[in-house]
């Protein structure tokens, strides 16, 4: 869909992070002060020692976003593989 928005391919990465950093990460659209780990698994394969870490929330952003103002293409729950 967002592919469909911008009106050109796009290539995510992904940030796997705590519940409580995701949505904060969603509201203020940064990353600033956040733990994570990026990783190019995506959130319906995410590796089960990131998420058995507590990292089990994602945000996805468009590669090459930078840490701030960036567009949160979606975010939610990980499923371990």
């Amino acid at each position: 869909m967002y592919k469909n928005h911008i009106g050109t391919e796009v290539s995510l990465q992904y940030y796997y992070m705590t519940e409580a950093h995701a949505r904060l990460c969603a509201a203020n659209r940064s990353l600033t002060g956040i733990a994570y780990r990026l990783l190019a698994s995506r959130p319906a394969n995410a590796p089960r020692d990131v998420v058995d870490a507590g990292l089990n929330w994602y945000i996805a952003v468009k590669e090459g976003a930078g840490d701030q103002g960036f567009d949160v293409i979606s975010w939610g729950k990980a499923i371990a593989a």
